[in-house]
Formats: structure tokens, C-alpha cells, sequence
């Protein structure tokens, strides 16, 4: 995915294996990308189990919201400010599948 990663074919320690890592994820399983309640700060975060597929996009949209461009339709659906808009948040809890990988 990274050819730039060639320059450290060989140089890794030995019997050491990384296979995943903690998934982090809210309770609706969608991620959360946008500002947060300290001015100045955003999160890219929350990416579950799909982090590698949706790392360039989440940072894409996190980079619009740090430079104050404009948003897509979406973007307060993927922030905080979800949890600000009753009528999506009961639809996501009504939801049978989380979509968990």
C-alpha cells in the first residue's frame, strides 16, 4: 500500500507480529470526525474495524473542518454534532445491524 515501506524490508526485528489492534468505536458504529469541545481541537477517530479503508477520506473531511472549507451535506452527521440531531440518532439506535465488521 506504501512502496516508500521498501526501506524497511529487512531492517525489522524478528518474531515480532502485529495482527491488529483495539477497535475503537461509538455506540452507533459510525466514526467521528470533526471538531470537538475544546477550540482548536478535532478527532479522526472511532474508525472501528474499517480504519485502513476509510483513513484518506476521514482525514480528508477532518482537513475541511480544520481549515474552515466547505463541508460536505454529511459532515455534522460524522462530528459530534450528531448526537445534537434527535431524529438521526433515533434512527441509528433503531437499526438491527451495527454494521460490525
Amino acid at each position: 500500500m506504501n512502496p516508500a515501506l521498501k526501506a524497511y524490508y529487512g531492517r525489522l526485528p524478528r518474531n515480532i507480529s502485529h495482527y491488529g489492534g483495539f477497535y475503537t468505536m461509538t455506540e452507533e458504529n459510525w466514526p467521528l470526525i470533526g471538531p470537538m469541545g475544546v477550540e482548536g481541537t478535532f478527532v479522526v477517530g472511532a474508525l472501528s474495524g474499517f480504519g485502513t479503508m476509510a483513513a484518506c477520506a476521514a482525514g480528508k473531511l477532518c482537513a475541511a473542518w480544520v481549515a474552515g472549507s466547505d463541508l460536505p451535506d454529511y459532515a455534522a452527521d460524522l462530528s459530534l454534532q450528531r448526537y445534537e440531531n434527535g431524529p438521526l440518532m433515533t434512527d441509528l439506535s433503531a437499526l438491527q445491524s451495527k454494521g460490525v465488521l
